[in-house]
Order: C-alpha cells, then sequence, then structure tokens
C-alpha cells in the first residue's frame, strides 16, 4: 500500500533525524560544549515527537482504511515491521539522551 509506504519513510526520518541530534549530543557533552549539547538535545526530542505524531496520524489511517477493506497480509507485516523499527530506535534514542 503507497500510503502505508510514505507514512514508513516519513516516520524512519524522523527517527534518523533523532538518532542523529543524539550522537551529536554525545558528542558535544563528551567535548564540554553544554549549551550545544543542550540544543541537540532538544532537536532529538522534537523528531521522536514528530515521530510519534506521524506514527499516530499513520495508525488513525490504517483502522479508517481497515474499516473500509481489510488489510493484507502484506500490509499488516509492513504495519508491525514499521512499529518494531520506530520502537527499537525511538528506545535507542532516548538511552543516548539519558
Amino acid at each position: 500500500m503507497r500510503l502505508l509506504k510514505e507514512y514508513r519513510e516519513h516516520i524512519c526520518d524522523e527517527v534518523d533525524g533523532a538518532q542523529e541530534y543524539a550522537e551529536k549530543y554525545v558528542e558535544s557533552k563528551a567535548r564540554g560544549e553544554s549549551g550545544r549539547a543542550s540544543k541537540y538535545r532538544e532537536m532529538a526530542y522534537d523528531e521522536l515527537k514528530h515521530a510519534e505524531i506521524v506514527r499516530d496520524m499513520a495508525f488513525e489511517d490504517m483502522q479508517k482504511m481497515a474499516a473500509v477493506t481489510p488489510l493484507s497480509s502484506e500490509d499488516e507485516e509492513e504495519w508491525n515491521k514499521v512499529n518494531k523499527h520506530c520502537f527499537e530506535k525511538m528506545a535507542l534514542v532516548k538511552h543516548m539522551l539519558s
């Protein structure tokens, strides 16, 4: 399903961006640049928030579509992959920022 693929790409972009900012946060913090580290931390959390918003929108759309036409097993599998990827990367980023 094209819409699901678009959501997956958007969510992955947001989570990948959060991971990049988290890595910059760790690097800045290690160099003693607390002001810069704080900004990277804030940007990482913003990206995580964006990913969660898009994931929620995708879930709403998936429910609407499933009410009209049941999702195929491939679509369900794809959706499960998106959720797993998102959850694992988000957990990693949150760990990096803690």
